[in-house]
Formats: structure tokens, sequence, C-alpha cells
């Protein structure tokens, strides 16, 4: 079975998908009982009348939308998506992020797309604590750290801990709740180094004199 997903697929879009189909079905609409016949294997078979007739849950609606698409199950496309999303914010958080030791780095353009990512896509900025960071989404790093506390120093894209996320991110605050400053500050009082710190490209020459020049 072939799966497809949309380009930055979005869990909570895809929720209201399921949502407007669920009201759609119950007003009778021919055309999506005519999609729930084809992609539910419970009601395979049944005429419009039946269909019509049925109570038809969330979830049903949910599996119709992960079927249609080409998954089992509605979990299997949801992990899917928030698999597509670690990706993706890993992309922002190599975007947002100020970066001194890449002779490629384009400041303004890459700060600029990242910023445009965010704003298209908010969901990013709270996928891990990394883009969170970042982004300066405070509620959702303190929830990842209240799941996990020893997120707060470990690394995530190109060695970075949250910290230098937070510090070195050039995105603007996408609203109410976002600040980079206050997220570098949450990540101290919970418990991080503030010595951190990494060489993006990872080039082992530069990593042995960064640690001989700290002894």
């Amino acid at each position: 079975m072939t799966t497809s997903l949309p380009l930055h697929p979005s869990l909570e879009n895809l929720k209201k998908q399921a949502r407007t189909l669920q009201k759609k079905w119950r007003a009778g609409d021919p055309e999506t009982l005519s999609r729930i016949r084809a992609a539910h294997p419970q009601y395979t078979g049944m005429s419009g009348g039946q269909l019509a007739a049925a109570k038809p849950r969330l979830a049903d609606c949910q599996l119709v939308l992960a079927r249609e698409a080409g998954f089992e199950s509605w979990p299997q496309m949801k992990a899917a998506v928030q698999s597509s999303h670690q990706k993706e914010a890993n992309q922002l958080v190599d975007l947002a992020c100020l970066c001194y030791d890449d002779p490629h780095y384009d400041h303004r353009s890459f700060h600029a797309r990242a910023q445009d990512l965010l704003a298209h896509h908010p969901e990013l900025g709270e996928a891990n604590i990394w883009a969170a960071s970042a982004s300066g989404a405070v509620r959702a790093i303190d929830s990842f750290l209240g799941a996990d506390p020893e997120l707060v120093n470990r690394p995530g894209p190109h060695g970075w801990a949250p910290l230098l996320c937070a510090c070195y991110s050039r995105v603007q605050p996408a609203g109410p709740g976002h600040s980079t400053w206050q997220a570098a500050k949450l990540l101290l009082d919970r418990g991080a180094d503030p010595n951190a710190y990494t060489i993006k490209r990872n080039d082992p020459q530069a990593a042995a004199a960064r640690a001989a020049s700290r002894h």
C-alpha cells in the first residue's frame, strides 16, 4: 500500500478534516457517504440509507482519512506526521540559529526562511525541545522538560543543547508566550549547562582546539 502525506502535514488540520467529515456524514452528504463506503472496512457494501442511519464516530472518520492516505490506521498516520515534523523541526533549528563556523551560511536568507517556515507552520516550533527553544515556545519547553527533565542538556541537531538553540536563534517571537530570552531563562532554571557549546560542522580538529583552549 502506498502512503502519501501532503507537504508540511498538520495533525491539527487532519483532525479538523475528520470533524468536517463527521458533520457531513451526519448530514447524509452523498459524496461523503461514498468516501466512507470506499475507505472504511466496516461500512464496505452498505447502502446510502444504511450509512446515513449509522452513528459516525470521530474515530471512524479519522480512519477514513488514514486509509485514503494509504495508512492502515489513524495512529500509523499520526506517527508518520510526527516523524515528518521532526525532520522539518530540525530544519527550522538549522535555519533559525546563528552559525559562525560555516562559510556558506547566509544569515539573513536563512533566518528569513526560518521565520517564514514558522509563520506558515507554527506547529513545527513545538515539535521537539530544540525547535521549541529556537522559536521561544516557553510552554512547550516546560511540557517537554516535565515529561523528561534530562532533555535540558540533551544534544539535538548538530549536537546543540536546547540552551544553544535559544541563545543563537534569530527568529522573531511568533506571538504572546514566545520569547527566546524567557526560554533560555527557563532552561537555565531547570538545570541547563551555562557553559554548553558545540561546533556545528563537527570538525574534529576544531573541536580538539576548542577543548584544549578550555584547559
